[in-house]
């Protein structure tokens, strides 16, 4: 069966976010004495906004089968079963999650007290999709 990928929405505040902590890290280190030390800490902010946004980017859901797989760049990948997801309902939980957005959807699961928050760009082709799979999923509306 083919992989199907559904890439995290990603809210524009997070860029703004990221974009005004990077220019201002940055401008606080380009007002110092030039020296070494300034333009390796330079480069390492800009090192670390190109790690943050690839993070941001790079965050997918993937449905192979029965199998959700949830990836973060190169931080985590994370295996779930789609046959023990028990509901989906909608949530803006600003809980650490796999997902640039507070758009999200919450998944609970019947073998566990873990709530897996996540946000798809494609809602509803994704709930579609987990609902084909699985179709005893209960969606819940907030």
């Amino acid at each position: 069966m083919a992989a199907v990928v559904y890439r995290s929405k990603v809210d524009a505040w997070l860029v703004i976010l990221l974009l005004f902590v990077w220019a201002v890290s940055l401008l606080t280190v380009m007002a110092g004495d030039p020296s070494v030390a300034l333009w390796i800490s330079a480069a390492f902010i800009v090192l670390m906004l190109v790690a943050m946004t690839d993070i941001v980017l790079r965050i997918t859901y993937v449905i192979t089968g029965n199998t959700l797989t949830v990836k973060c760049s190169f931080i985590m990948k994370k295996d779930f079963d789609i046959r023990k997801i028990k509901s989906i309902s909608p949530s803006h939980s600003f809980l650490a999650s796999a997902g640039a957005s507070l758009d999200r959807l919450a998944i609970r699961f019947t073998d566990s007290h873990e709530v897996l928050l996540i946000s798809p760009k494609d809602k509803q082709g994704f709930i579609d999709h987990i609902c084909r799979v699985n179709p005893s999923v209960a969606l819940q509306e907030k």
